[in-house]
């Protein structure tokens, strides 16, 4: 149980550590972490107002939705513009490999030249 607990802390630490990096701030990923609970306790007081008791699988489906929440918010900000920058690294490759000239800035996707502003 000591492991598991320990194993829990890390695994949390470490997901409050890339939401305040990608937000680079402090209160926003809490703000995003305040949805386990509320989460919980809507689940509870779903099972409360259907009279039914909160059995293993229900605290399963609860812990499930939770996690899901995050897990589509880390796909949502993290994963997906990374992939849209990708595919269209891989786009202006062939596009350049094939005419021999580099596309027009408005050519490229809205997210990728956005994202390169940003970061400079």
């Amino acid at each position: 149980m000591g492991d598991m607990v320990r194993y829990y802390g890390i695994a949390f630490a470490l997901i409050v550590l890339l939401l305040m990096i990608h937000f680079k701030s402090f209160s926003q990923p809490i703000i995003i972490l305040m949805m386990i609970p509320t989460v919980w306790i809507g689940a509870t007081w779903g099972h409360g107002i259907e009279c039914l008791l909160v059995s293993i699988l229900s605290a399963w489906g609860m812990v499930v939705l939770a996690y899901g929440v995050l897990f589509g918010t880390f796909f949502k900000l993290i994963f997906f513009p990374a992939l849209i920058m990708a595919l269209n690294d891989i786009k202006v490759w062939f596009k350049k490999a094939w005419t021999g000239e580099r596309p027009a800035r408005g050519q490229v996707e809205v997210a990728v030249v956005h994202s390169m502003t940003t970061l400079d």
